[in-house]
């Protein structure tokens, strides 16, 4: 009697069967891909990261959804008692309600990127906004504040073809993260601090947030990580540092 097929053969199959339609585009592989096992297929021109180089001693902390006019300066004077830098990922919206803070988040020696102007749900909005949503946001900071934006991160982690397309268009990079710290369900200080110490390591990405809510449990964890990493040597940059080496 022939043996009907194991749960893990369908799986296999679907994998290849995957990884051919995803190759008849032109795909590329992007190393680091913690989320999707050892690797993140996508269209060419589109490269995606979830974690930098790790040949150094540097990590790298972003914020999203900020500006935020209550956190954001918290966090900024923190950053600023350690002497390290951030990438913040801005809402446009947020931005345009908060310039000043997006010219004190540059004046500090921080790197902007781009979160979309209204935060939207890839997954019930329309293609065409989404893209739009990526064009508009890097326009308007890049003539807010004459820097070059050279990433993005998609609200909520949700991948689209628009999002991709977007990038492509705009020569940028799109990030999500290798620790998350989880700070939007408002846990406590302490939790927040080690969901980063237990799984930091060189090269790692961050995810925090100075918006979008009550983040004084964020602001409070900040100056513990910081600490921490101190005594680990390992050094928070941006993520033009992480990646590019260029001068702060």
């Amino acid at each position: 009697m022939n043996k009907a097929p194991s749960i893990t053969s369908y799986i296999v199959l679907i994998l290849m069967i995957s990884m051919c339609v995803f190759t008849s585009f032109g795909t590329l592989p992007i190393v680091n891909a913690q989320k999707n096992n050892d690797y993140y297929y996508m269209p060419k021109d589109s490269p995606i990261f979830w974690s930098g180089p790790n040949s150094k001693k540097e990590i790298a902390l972003s914020f999203d959804d900020g500006p935020d006019p209550i956190y954001t300066p918290k966090i900024l004077n923190i950053l600023s008692k350690y002497n390290v830098k951030a990438t913040f990922f801005l809402v446009g919206e947020q931005a345009k309600l908060h310039p000043q803070l997006v010219q004190r988040i540059i004046a500090d020696g921080h790197e902007i990127g781009s979160h979309t102007m209204t935060h939207p749900n890839a997954n019930n909005t329309p293609p065409p906004t989404l893209k739009s949503e990526v064009m508009e946001s890097v326009t308007y900071l890049q003539n807010l504040t004459s820097q070059e934006i050279r990433f993005f991160r998609p609200p909520y982690g949700i991948l689209s073809p628009s999002y991709f397309s977007a990038c492509s268009d705009q020569g940028i990079t799109m990030i999500l993260w290798s620790v998350d710290t989880v700070d939007w369900e408002c846990p406590s200080f302490d939790i927040i601090v080690e969901r980063v110490i237990s799984q930091i390591g060189q090269g790692s990405i961050i995810l925090m947030h100075d918006g979008g809510g009550n983040r004084q449990q964020t602001v409070d964890a900040l100056d513990k990580i910081l600490c921490e990493l101190e005594q680990m040597q390992l050094r928070p940059v941006t993520l033009s540092k992480l990646f590019f080496t260029v001068t702060e």
